[in-house]
This record gives C-alpha cells, structure tokens and sequence, in this order.
C-alpha cells in the first residue's frame, strides 16, 4: 500500500553550492554540522549567485523551508523561505561553515542557535 507521501521528497535541508565553488572543506564542515544536530540534507548544484541568493533558492525549495548557499569564494548563508532575500539568518565566511551547519539544523528543529565563538 502506498502512503500520502509516496513520491515526494524526504524533507531535508537543502544546500546550493555555486559550481565554482572550490574549497570542498566548507561542505564538508557544513555536512558536519547538520549531520550533528541528526538534520538530513541533499546538496545541489548551481550555475552561480551570492551566497544570500543560492540560500534564498535553497529554502524555497526545501520542505523544511530552510536552505543553505554556498558561493564561489566559500560564504556561506543559512535563508528560511519565510524571510525576505535580503534578510538571511546567518552569513559567514569559509571557516563558519561549521557553525552555520548547526545552525541552520537548528532552525529546522526550534533549538536556539548556537552563538558565534567571541
């Protein structure tokens, strides 16, 4: 028997990475992050974009409304479909890619995020 939810796609965080993109340790540290806080997630590909912009796509997309964007320089940027283009949760360079990781599980889940190290 199949269920209502035959043929959709799981929910999960969607991460758009610029195909330009070339520092591979910003996905792995991003992977790191959600996959802590036990959020699934599928990465695509994009032609290109600010990070703000491949994030804003991503949460559009995403069933759980959360999207991650990762430009060609290594930015990253957590968007929620519900906020506006220019009003990401989070942005941050190469090296919070981790941080920004959790954080965008954490919206998924309601837990509140994790605070930038000072």
């Amino acid at each position: 028997m199949l269920s209502g939810d035959a043929g959709r796609e799981r929910p999960e965080v969607l991460v758009r990475r610029s195909a330009r993109a070339a520092r591979p340790d910003v996905l792995h540290a991003l992977a790191a992050g959600l996959e802590e806080e036990g959020v699934p997630f599928r990465v695509e590909e994009a032609r290109g974009g600010a990070a703000y912009e491949l994030a804003h796509a991503a949460a559009l997309a995403s069933r759980l409304r959360v999207g991650i964007g990762v430009d060609a320089d290594g930015r990253v940027c957590v968007h929620h479909a519900q906020l506006p283009l220019s009003a990401p949760v989070a942005a941050g360079p190469p090296e919070s890619a981790r941080l920004l990781g959790h954080n965008a599980a954490r919206l998924v889940t309601g837990i509140p995020l994790k605070p930038e190290p000072a």
